[in-house]
């Protein structure tokens, strides 16, 4: 009987490991893309369904105005009615171009978007778009308070500064700070794509 060179014995619990990464990175590949179908999903279903929808954020709209105009505040479909007892009341339609849904929408689009891609992890997506809806949403917000309160002080006029210039840039400015928000985010959490398929945070 002769000796032979000394053989390594095998390590099954490599093959366990390598399965089990296996299955987990599965399981999130599975989840975000069901969480991409259902931001897709979501945001185009905003855009289809705009005018319904102005008519709840109307009503919605109206009553946050309630603490920065004078007199009583109501609505009526896509119109907001304040000044209601003051003895002049002026109506604000929300049209599509000036519906928070144009700043919703577009963001939820891009959220699932990003979860198409593999490098980029539910949990910071998620956490990403939780921080930079709220600022979108405040900012026209508070573009229609703007708007509200320059039309009952200042008229026709203020209407005109607020609507068409320092309202639409402060939502401009604030929507695009939301979007880096959400980018810079979910960026922080991308893992990097090992070349045999594994995946690992950077």
């Amino acid at each position: 009987m002769a000796l032979s060179d000394a053989v390594p014995a095998p390590r099954p619990q490599a093959g366990r490991t390598r399965r089990a990464d296996a299955r987990r990175a599965t399981s999130r590949r599975s989840n975000s893309l069901l969480l991409a179908l259902v931001l897709l999903a979501a945001g185009t279903a905003m855009l289809v369904l705009q005018e319904p929808l102005a008519r709840v954020e109307a009503h919605l709209t109206a009553a946050a105005l309630q603490l920065f105009t004078i007199g009583r505040t109501s609505a009526a479909g896509p119109i907001m009615f304040i000044g209601i007892g003051s003895g002049e009341v002026h109506g604000l339609m929300i049209t599509p171009m000036c519906s928070t849904v144009l700043l919703v929408a577009p963001m939820l689009l891009l959220a699932g978007a990003l979860e198409l891609f593999p490098r980029y992890r539910v949990l910071f997506v998620l956490k990403g778009l939780a921080m930079a809806l709220p600022i979108a949403i405040a900012a026209n917000l508070a573009r229609y308070a703007l708007i509200a309160f320059a039309l009952q002080v200042w008229g026709r006029t203020g209407f005109d500064i607020m609507h068409h210039w320092v309202g639409s840039l402060l939502v401009i400015l604030v929507t695009a700070g939301a979007v880096v928000l959400l980018l810079v985010v979910a960026t922080r959490g991308r893992v990097r794509i090992r070349p045999g398929g594994g995946r690992h945070g950077r």
